[in-house]
């Protein structure tokens, strides 16, 4: 559950997520989106396979990039989620900016995706919009319990 995340230090320490330091907590989460930049930019790297090979570079294909930042951002939901629930102490660190930067980058985008025209989406998230828009009839209808009544 993310409320209950624990956080393993270097040291071995455990604690849980909510107990952080914000500034221990903006701190990890900055390394791993910086890692992750160096991913992505690994993974759009122009170079040929033989100056990467000649020259040790950093060489990713996209989909192990995709897949790398995908289960790093899931890893990283309790820690967000925290920073995110402490609202005005985050924003004021300085380091706040950085994180919404790197996370812009890793995520390739900076407002609400748009998909173009004709454009499918995967059978995966066809089948949860079709899920919601059923749940979505159901609370139309009242079928759900009534101290859920808002």
């Amino acid at each position: 559950m993310i409320l209950d995340h624990t956080h393993i230090s270097q040291d071995g320490t455990k604690q849980r997520v909510a107990e952080m330091e914000t500034t221990h907590l903006l701190n990890l989460i900055r390394y791993k989106l910086r890692w992750l930049e160096k991913v992505v930019q690994a993974s759009e790297s122009k170079q040929d396979k033989y100056t990467s090979k000649l020259y040790g570079l950093a060489e990713i294909d996209v989909e192990d990039a995709a897949y790398q930042v995908e289960r790093t951002i899931a890893a990283l939901t309790p820690y967000i989620f925290e920073a995110f629930f402490r609202g005005e102490e985050v924003i004021q660190n300085p380091r706040f900016g950085d994180i919404v930067e790197l996370l812009q980058f890793v995520l390739k985008r900076d407002n609400r995706l748009i998909v173009p025209n004709g454009l499918q989406l995967p059978e995966k998230v066809q089948g949860e919009i079709i899920d919601a828009r059923y749940e979505q009839d159901l609370f139309d209808e009242g079928e759900f319990p009534s101290e859920w009544d808002m």
